[in-house]
């Protein structure tokens, strides 16, 4: 009867692929963060805004807004590196404050573009919301892309 014979090579093979695609894996991951997926829910409420927008660093890509700041004033923006320590080029966020100023509607633009050479093709987020005579804002929807827990209330 034949004997089973391991093949070194087939093994090796194997071996090298399972670690390509634990490498693929290693970089996909974090990127999967940031698909599309939980959209923000139409009437959450708060007294500040918070839009978290992903993006990558090293592209010269950055968010915008643009909003009424009569209604909705953005009180600060901040970047968030999600790269491990030391990794540069790795993704980022912005995230984008925002409280309500007067009772009113307001939509909030956020565009992803490279300051010189604005493109129809940038990619856009356009929030809705209200705020009441108490400053309380409401979520009213979104046009565009939007992003896993791109918009908190608090």
């Amino acid at each position: 009867m034949g004997r089973a014979v391991e093949h070194p090579t087939r093994h090796a093979s194997i071996s090298r692929r399972s670690f390509v695609l634990a490498l693929a894996a290693t970089a996909i991951l974090p990127l999967a963060s940031c698909a599309p997926s939980k959209i923000p829910q139409k009437g959450m409420k708060g007294k500040r805004v918070e839009v978290v927008l992903p993006y990558s660093a090293g592209t010269g890509y950055t968010w915008t807004c643009e909003t009424d700041n009569n209604i909705l004033e953005l009180q600060g923006i901040s970047t968030v590196d999600l790269a491990a320590e030391g990794v540069a080029g790795g993704p980022l966020e912005d995230h984008f404050v925002l409280v309500g100023k007067g009772a009113g509607s307001v939509r909030a633009t956020f565009r992803l573009s490279r300051a010189w050479e604005p493109t129809e093709s940038d990619e856009t987020l356009v929030c809705s919301f209200s705020v009441s005579n108490d400053l309380t804002v409401t979520f009213e929807g979104f046009e565009g892309k939007a992003y896993k827990d791109c918009v908190r209330m608090s």
